[in-house]
């Protein structure tokens, strides 16, 4: 009895497992992961995120209308894992300086304006909410309307023809956010 109670549960282990990769196999190819990055001069800043796609769904909007982002709630930006971003030098974000370091990116998308976290809590599944006691960053970003249509979620990081100017974009569906950030 002992030996079939041992054989059941390795079983049952095995059977989570093989589940549980397949899920993370499955989730990988309908969002697959990009790593952007920008090497300028001194400055090095890399953002590590995956891009889930449109699909003929309502983005963002309201909750009621079934929308996939509702304002005001919590968004990894991306799918799978958290996002996260890396930079060597002390940068300024929207005017707010942070230490150079890893961060966990997040946003709380708004009508018109997003808030933009970067967050102390690395390494977690993103579908879980940041924990807010290890927000480091918070930055208000308007948001902008486009005219074409992006379909998978992208980030893009740009340099500007100012010194040590940039901006990191965040591009899906219609709607574009962009935020300024400099480093001295």
């Amino acid at each position: 009895m002992k030996k079939v109670l041992i054989l059941l549960g390795i079983a049952a282990v095995l059977v989570v497992g093989y589940g549980a990769l397949y899920f993370f196999y499955l989730t990988r190819l309908a969002s697959p992961q990009e790593t952007v990055s920008l090497n300028d001069g001194e400055l090095s800043i890399s953002v590590t995120y995956c891009r889930p796609s449109k699909n003929g769904r309502l983005i963002f909007g309201e909750e009621s209308e079934g929308a996939l982002q509702p304002w005001g709630k919590y968004w990894r930006l991306g799918a799978n894992q958290a996002t996260e971003i890396e930079f060597n030098k002390p940068v300024s974000f929207a005017g707010q300086r942070i230490e150079a370091g890893r961060y966990r990116l997040y946003a709380i998308p708004g009508k018109q304006t997003w808030e933009i976290v970067f967050n102390s809590e690395l390494g977690e599944w993103g579908y879980d909410p940041a924990d807010r006691e290890l927000d480091v960053l918070s930055l208000k970003i308007a948001q902008e309307s486009m005219n074409e249509l992006v379909e998978m979620f992208t980030i893009t990081i740009l340099s500007s023809d100012d010194l040590n100017k940039y901006t990191l974009n965040l591009f899906w569906d219609q709607t574009l956010i962009r935020i300024p950030f400099s480093y001295e």
